[in-house]
């Protein structure tokens, strides 16, 4: 029925920013010792832990849970946790707990290693380029992601925050798929990472897609 696509397109927009983690593993590459044997692993072993646990998480909450109940709850399973008792109450909260802040944490080293980037190839000498001398890092570009993040968090709940950061990767997703056509049509093969050319095709459609349809939705 029309109401079940709808609830399948709205489900794949909103968890759609729990799965960009796997892009941001690329965005930090020149930290990555033996790039080129290590991140394909890392990256392919990430979505297989992902997806398994997605799974038994789903399998747990269906089958502990009577599917009306499961649709109704805003947290299904701290439903679940609760009808086992307080300490797994208490540790699936603590594991959400830490989960939501190592999220948090990947994400501002991502963003401010890519403001870093950005500001590389800009001007040499441009604040968000510069080095920590002790730790290393782009100190000043970490500085202003966590203050863009602390802002945005206080400012938003998290469903409309979720929306929004969907919305920008799915714009970011399209621009840089149509990225990479035109560049392979211009340049053609590369010789060390060639990507098949129906790959940036698919990611496009996909992209699109997902956008369109939730737009379409906002009407």
């Amino acid at each position: 029925s029309l109401e079940l696509w709808q609830g399948i397109f709205v489900g794949v927009f909103l968890v759609f920013y729990a799965f960009i983690g796997f892009e941001d593993m690329v965005n930090i590459a020149q930290e990555v010792k033996d790039v080129k044997r290590t991140l394909p692993i890392a990256i392919i072993a990430s979505i297989g832990i992902t997806f398994i646990i997605y799974l038994v998480v789903s399998m747990v909450a269906i089958f502990t849970m009577d599917l009306e109940t499961l649709a109704l709850s805003s947290s299904p399973l701290a439903e679940i946790a609760k009808k086992e008792g307080y300490l797994s109450y208490l540790i699936l909260w603590s594991i959400g707990i830490l989960a939501g802040l190592n999220g948090a944490l990947v994400q501002i080293i991502m963003a401010s290693r890519v403001l870093y980037g950005i500001s590389q190839n800009g001007k040499k000498d441009s604040l968000f380029s510069s080095i920590n001398a002790r730790t290393g890092t782009p100190i000043y570009a970490t500085l202003l992601v966590v203050l863009i993040v602390l802002l945005l968090a206080l400012s938003f709940d998290l469903v409309p925050l979720a929306k929004i950061t969907s919305s920008i990767i799915l714009v970011l997703f399209i621009v840089v798929n149509a990225s990479l056509i035109v560049i392979k049509k211009r340049e053609g093969r590369h010789k060390e990472f060639n990507l098949p050319i129906i790959m940036p095709y698919i990611g496009l459609f996909s992209a699109l897609s997902i956008l369109i349809v939730h737009l379409m939705m906002l009407l």
